[in-house]
């Protein structure tokens, strides 16, 4: 049984063949009625021009290669300052949301972490999933998988280096290559 990253509810914009022969491809905006585990199936509902839905199903990476992905995204507000005083004073430091990267459905958030709470200062960071709820509010999806990394100030290249790592963790968290 395969853990599936589409659920139900979600919606996504797809091209889907269309026109005279299926010559051109229409974007439409799909929902995810089904989501079947077993089989690997996703059932999804396409608005037709004149109203109503018609239904249809495909595997996980028919989907995939249909969906519309948005323009990707990323944004760095990481106070280099700020963490490494915390450094040297021995003082925990904990920050959400000063790097993302992603589209307007899914992406990934860092999460910069250090435990000075023990005599060894532990670096904790990670990367995680977040995505776009059915109500149209971006969740964490309860940051069971993650993706390492830390931060190297004394690398020159330190923000080149977090905007790649920023781009595998999406790559790794959503399964796209």
């Amino acid at each position: 049984m395969k853990i599936l990253k589409y659920k139900v509810g979600q919606k996504f914009k797809i091209k889907l063949s269309n026109g005279f022969r299926l010559r051109e491809l229409k974007e439409n905006e799909i929902e995810i009625l089904k989501v079947s585990e077993m089989t690997g199936l996703i059932w999804i509902k396409v608005p037709l021009k004149y109203g109503g839905y018609r239904k249809m199903f495909g595997y996980e990476k028919d989907l995939d290669e249909a969906i519309v992905m948005e323009k990707f995204t990323y944004r760095c507000d990481v106070n280099k300052d700020e963490i490494i005083e915390s450094i040297i004073n021995h003082e925990d430091y904990d920050s959400w949301g000063d790097v993302e990267y992603g589209n307007d459905k899914q992406a990934v958030d860092y999460n910069i972490c250090i435990d000075n709470t023990t005599e060894e200062t532990e670096y904790c960071s990670a990367f995680y999933r977040l995505s776009v709820n059915e109500n149209g509010y971006w969740q964490h999806d309860g940051c069971q998988e993650w993706y390492d990394y830390e931060i190297d100030f004394s690398d020159e290249k330190w923000e080149e280096k977090l905007r790649e790592a920023a781009v595998k963790a999406y790559k790794a968290l959503w399964g796209e290559e």
